[in-house]
């Protein structure tokens, strides 16, 4: 899926004969409006039409023959969409009006019969040696050469595994692996989920501490502002007090010399 900002990613895979065509822009404009474009199956990645068709998201037609579809939408966090898809839309075609009745009413694998079957069935043959393969013959249900086979080969085809039991086998095995796989990642995530809260926390915790360091500096730098201020009003107080002896003194110094001077006068 082309990868957009603010919306989630996708992968579509897929095994087998199916084949994913582009819807033409006339049926997009129809699944836009909410409304069936009746185009058979349709895929997209976001497992809704109308939002695909809506943002321009591709949005495909199944065809071909039987298969396996593994679909996957998930976000920045790895949450989304898982979808898993066995089919055979070759099945579900309607036939062309050039088949006969006996051969539509046929319920076993037409898809796997060989192309002389289908035109030995329409021309009726009557000859043993034009008859196709007996296997053929009973896919096509052809009334006469279907009385003249022998028991044994009817009892051959009902034994032998079918083209679609060993399908159906491979595509179980496949889903079963996705299944492990799935299970594998949502273990991973829930681990990552884990991690991202433990780390969530430890950074919790660091702003917490850090804000408790820059409250502690706050407290130290007023601490250290009304020390000084402190320290300033001490000097202060201590100039003012050594200016006051300073005056005091000078005036006994003038008291003495004019207490000596009145000695000497005397004498």
């Amino acid at each position: 899926m082309p990868h957009r900002s603010g919306h989630p990613d996708g992968v579509i895979a897929v095994w087998g004969k199916i084949t994913l065509e582009p819807l033409d822009q006339e049926s997009i404009k129809t699944l836009a409006d909410g409304k069936n474009p009746r185009k058979g199956f349709l895929i997209d990645y976001l497992r809704d039409f109308t939002r695909s068709a809506k943002q321009g998201l591709p949005i495909y037609r199944i065809d071909g023959g039987p298969g396996f579809i593994w679909a996957a939408s998930f976000d920045q966090k790895g949450r989304g969409t898982l979808r898993l898809v066995a089919v055979d839309v070759s099945g579900f075609a309607p036939p062309p009006d050039s088949v006969p009745v006996a051969q539509i009413a046929v319920p076993t694998y037409q898809e796997w019969l060989p192309a002389p079957a289908a035109v030995v069935a329409t021309a009726a043959p009557t000859h043993q040696e034009e008859l196709p393969p007996r296997a053929a013959v009973v896919a096509t249900a052809a009334p006469t050469p279907e009385e003249e086979l022998p028991p044994r080969a009817a009892v051959v085809a009902t034994a032998a595994p079918t083209p679609q039991e060993e399908l159906s086998s491979e595509f179980n095995q496949k889903i079963e692996k996705l299944q492990a796989d799935l299970a594998i990642s949502s273990t991973k995530v829930a681990e990552l989920e884990r991690a991202k809260s433990v780390a969530e926390r430890a950074l919790e915790e660091a702003e917490q501490a850090k804000l408790d360091a820059e409250n502690a500096k706050q407290e130290v730098e007023q601490a250290r502002i009304a020390e000084k201020t402190t320290s300033d009003a001490v000097i202060a107080q201590l100039r003012a007090d050594k200016a006051a002896a300073g005056a005091k003194i000078s005036r006994w110094e003038i008291a003495l010399y004019a207490s000596v001077g009145g000695v000497y006068s005397s004498s």
